[in-house]
């Protein structure tokens, strides 16, 4: 069966992206990806979130976006935020979110998974910290399919308690200056590094420059509006 064009681009793209990218960055592009997400809303997309995800690991570290003590015995984990809040979760909540989130393993090699675990585990973080804030009351499992319908791009790093740095000029020579940024547009958010962007939908993947953006709605394309809305670092 004969790839298609769009496939070919994807993986020329991808080869060129990591001879320049550090192990580091290739290696968040491509230890997982957004699997379909079925959640009871009629659209839904966990984008948001992975993009927060990869970013606070290229900035922080694997294992170092929040503190973590864990009790075997109780079977629960406790967490402390960069903010100071500390929440706690059972390891069946963890499960179940890791279930719900439909995170796609790309790579099967021990710092792949290391990078999809921890990365489930931010997840299940995330849906704790929403069931915490929301002013009404959600079961987890509530909370989980509610971040699952999608999130507000410029809200969502309270879910780790993390703060941010707005990017004010968003032309793509200034963009290609900088590590690890949540970069959105109109219709998706995407994890970005050094000018290249996380292909990492459900329907494709690789690492793809940002000039070549495929999630344009056609009339921007049409007038050449192809052009980020917002982006930020983390802090």
């Amino acid at each position: 069966m004969k790839k298609t064009p769009l496939i070919i681009l994807f993986v020329l793209c991808s080869i060129a992206a990591q001879a320049q990218l550090s192990r580091g960055d290739t290696l968040l592009f491509n230890s997982f990806k957004q699997d379909e997400v079925k959640v009871p809303a009629a659209s839904g997309g966990n984008c948001v979130s992975i993009a927060l995800i990869k970013t606070a690991i290229g900035t922080f570290g694997l294992g170092k976006v929040f503190g973590l003590k864990t009790d075997s015995v109780k079977q629960i984990y406790q967490v402390t935020l960069r903010n100071g809040k500390v929440l706690q979760l059972s390891f069946d909540e963890v499960a179940s979110a890791t279930q719900k989130a439909h995170f796609f393993l790309k790579i099967k090699t021990a710092e792949s998974v290391a990078v999809y675990n921890y990365a489930n585990l931010c997840f299940a973080v995330m849906c704790k910290k929403l069931q915490a804030d929301t002013n009404i009351t959600l079961t987890y499992e509530q909370a989980v399919d509610r971040l699952n319908e999608g999130y507000v791009t410029l809200n969502i790093p309270e879910l780790l308690g993390i703060k941010i740095t707005r990017i004010m000029d968003l032309s793509l020579e200034n963009l290609k200056a900088y590590r690890n940024l949540v970069v959105w547009y109109e219709a998706h958010t995407v994890y970005y590094s050094l000018g290249y962007y996380d292909e990492e939908s459900y329907k494709y993947s690789g690492i793809v420059p940002l000039e070549e953006f495929h999630h344009c709605y056609f009339t921007q394309r049409l007038l050449r509006k192809c052009h980020p809305e917002g982006a930020f670092s983390l802090n």
